[in-house]
């Protein structure tokens, strides 16, 4: 399937779908599946890796927010076994500020981690899981990847997970995608705060990122989110953590 390419905005985007659209459909729920070359990236400024970007719409629905967490489910775990990381010893970071509503994804996930890491004897359906939300550099002083450098050189995890809010420059995708891809992130990046990336390259540990769009750059000075922003974050949020903990867990897993 040839790739799709829009180049002609010069608004940001952290969204891979924002630009090179390839769509497989999963009932109400569509799959992106983009992989970036080193040609494709020249031309979207989006580094060489593998982008999934899972589209839907209602999530306020019991049945439309299970179908979303199976989909995720089913991508993350296929992206993992691939990098051979499946079910071992993972780092789960969150970025983005708690105070913040539509920056604040990654510490809400954190929050509903199922966490191992502290007891003395992990039982055989549990994985090895370590969760911490780094904060912004503003409050703590320190830029995330040191946090996340330290952390390493502690818990020694065999990958990481980092979540993140993101921002797109459509808003039929504000708060119903969530893109997970195997090149990291850098924090930041979508409002002009820029900091040095968490990727493996930076780190030397495989490191997946997962967003959700949380707002939209309408242009240059302008920036919005929905008006229920607490209610979908909450949502969104259940939706990456629950999907998350069955992926570690055996124990958790019903599928």
């Amino acid at each position: 399937m040839k790739h799709e390419i829009n180049v002609n905005s010069n608004l940001r985007t952290d969204l891979a779908a924002d630009i090179v659209n390839k769509r497989i459909s999963h009932k109400d729920i569509n799959v992106i599946h983009i992989q970036v070359d080193k040609a494709i990236e020249k031309i979207i400024h989006k580094k060489v890796g593998n982008y999934l970007t899972i589209e839907f719409k209602d999530i306020t629905d019991i049945d439309n927010r299970n179908k979303v967490i199976d989909v995720f489910v089913k991508e993350l775990k296929k992206m993992l076994k691939e990098l051979n990381v499946f079910r071992k010893k993972c780092l789960v970071i969150g970025l983005g500020n708690m105070k913040t509503t539509p920056d604040s994804l990654g510490p809400k996930v954190v929050e509903k981690i199922v966490t191992t890491a502290y007891l003395k004897k992990i039982e055989s359906k549990f994985s090895n899981v370590a969760a911490y939300s780094v904060g912004v550099k503003g409050e703590t002083g320190f830029s995330s990847v040191d946090i996340v450098k330290a952390l390493v050189k502690i818990f020694k995890p065999d990958f990481i997970l980092v979540i993140d809010a993101l921002v797109s420059k459509n808003l039929d995708r504000l708060n119903k995608t969530i893109q997970i891809a195997d090149v990291g992130i850098n924090p930041g990046s979508g409002v002009s705060n820029n900091q040095k990336e968490i990727s493996e390259k930076t780190l030397n540990v495989k490191t997946i990122s997962i967003g959700v769009p949380t707002v939209v750059e309408l242009d240059k000075n302008m920036m919005v989110t929905a008006k229920d922003i607490d209610f979908l974050i909450e949502n969104l949020s259940d939706i990456i953590a629950i999907g998350i903990n069955r992926i570690l867990h055996e124990k958790l897993d019903s599928k």
